[in-house]
């Protein structure tokens, strides 16, 4: 997609943030952010521009945001695998994990996990990440990462 200026729309995302792509094999845009923010951070800044942190619910949309990170990564911060990126998932209050839609993974349509995850390192692991295309815990504010973004038009 070509940029756009602050008052164009795109005809496929519907929004004026520049960033947004169109993903025809899953039918939603998607932008990715590379400021490392908190989980809560990232989540704000998707609802002020008109979507959400992405929510996976098939293996295709594992894939493409994976290869957005993959084609996206512009800053990689020291402490981390330069593979995570925040995603609309976190540990509920009852311990189970829901999207930022309040559906368990498993109704959202994808539950799968990167290897030994989760895993709730140190304690702290309550908010959800995507790495290398698969689910992964991560501390909501301690460790911050770059996030991507969701519209469904």
């Amino acid at each position: 997609m070509s940029d756009l200026s602050d008052t164009q729309r795109s005809p496929s995302c519907g929004v004026n943030d520049k960033g947004y792509e169109w993903e025809p094999s899953t039918g939603s845009c998607y932008k990715y952010h590379p400021i490392i923010k908190s989980w809560r951070r990232a989540r704000d800044i998707c609802l002020h521009e008109g979507g959400q942190l992405a929510i996976i619910n098939s293996v295709t949309e594992s894939l493409v945001l994976k290869n957005i990170y993959l084609k996206n990564q512009i800053y990689r911060p020291p402490h981390m695998d330069p593979n995570h990126a925040f995603i609309g998932f976190r540990k509920s209050n009852d311990g189970n994990w829901v999207t930022v839609n309040g559906q368990s993974l498993a109704e959202a349509g994808f539950d799968r996990w990167a290897p030994g995850e989760p895993n709730n390192y140190n304690g702290a692991e309550e908010c959800g990440s995507i790495r290398v295309g698969l689910l992964n815990d991560w501390p909501c504010s301690k460790h911050p990462l770059p996030c991507i973004c969701e519209i469904t038009p």
